[in-house]
């Protein structure tokens, strides 16, 4: 029996004050036995400035995992209980941001939106981050999602705009921008990259407020994404937003929870393990299930072509 520490995905602040926990995990190597205890609540000192959000940067080989706050003024890189922002040269001022190896390092590169542009900031050998000199103008983006796409599992970072699904790869050291796909008449939200099919091939669920359509991911013969567009939205009555993937309910599988406009209750959408992806909704506490959509394919392509 090992014992692993993971980072809770879940934050809170409060009059500029910043604090995150970590809980032990004891799990053996089949299977991961679902009972874990409080041990550590970590208060890094006073953030005295608006929080816009969290983001967990995973671990590196020999560091631990770490939160990235995101902050108007500037944000935060906190590991180990200690603000390493500094250490790392941390400079974004972000609304949304992704974390994802993006130039073939083998390091994390850090992309950030601060309302008006998407910047990169790469990862360098000495462990610094550096502001590439290209930014990406992109005034209605609400949040960024790296994905892996193609044969070579090239990451790519998926980008949430007013109305459509938009793939950023980097060309060199250059960041640029495939064809929109997938675009929609209605207002869109941050978009959550998960596998939902088990298809070991990553889909796209985005928020909008008309429901949360999917977008089925396909790996072609090369680095290149295909998608499929969901005829029916997962959720066809009103807006959903705060979307979390996790296995909420203890089952081992993955699924998706999501804040409904709609009702008081957070609802988690779950799938099977085979057959056609059917996306049934239950709610907290509830033991019932009801299928709510079923994924009928129109293939849409996602170009995003290899360096």
């Amino acid at each position: 029996m090992r014992k692993a520490v993971l980072l809770v995905v879940a934050f809170t602040w409060a009059l500029g004050t910043f604090a995150y926990a970590l809980i032990n995990v004891k799990y053996t190597p089949v299977d991961l036995v679902r009972r874990s205890e409080m041990i550590l609540r970590m208060e890094p000192g006073p953030i005295e400035d608006a929080v816009n959000g969290c983001v967990v940067v995973p671990p590196s080989a020999d560091g631990p995992a770490a939160v990235h706050v995101l902050c108007d003024g500037g944000d935060r890189l906190i590991a180990g209980g200690a603000d390493m922002s500094a250490k790392f040269r941390l400079t974004s001022k972000s609304k949304h941001a992704a974390w994802a190896e993006m130039d073939g390092d083998g390091r994390l590169d850090l992309f950030s939106w601060d309302a008006k542009v998407l910047k990169a900031y790469l990862m360098g050998a000495h462990g610094t981050l550096a502001e590439t000199p290209v930014t990406m103008p992109l005034e209605a983006c609400v949040g960024p999602a790296s994905v892996g796409v193609g044969a070579t599992a090239q990451s790519a970072l998926v980008v949430a705009v007013s109305n459509a699904v938009r793939i950023v790869r980097l060309a060199g050291e250059k960041p640029s921008m495939a064809d929109s796909q997938g675009d929609v008449t209605t207002a869109c939200g941050p978009c959550v990259v998960e596998d939902f099919d088990g298809d070991d091939v990553n889909d796209i669920a985005q928020e909008y407020s008309a429901g949360l359509p999917l977008h089925r991911g396909r790996e072609g013969n090369g680095p290149a994404c295909e998608a499929s567009a969901m005829v029916a939205p997962i959720w066809p009555e009103g807006s959903a937003s705060a979307m979390r993937c996790g296995d909420f309910d203890g089952d081992g599988v993955r699924c998706l929870g999501a804040r409904l406009a709609s009702r008081s209750s957070p609802a988690f959408f779950g799938k099977p393990q085979k057959g056609p992806l059917k996306l049934t909704w239950k709610w907290a506490g509830a033991d019932q299930s009801r299928q709510r959509a079923v994924i009928k394919p129109t293939q849409l392509e996602l170009p995003v072509s290899g360096r």
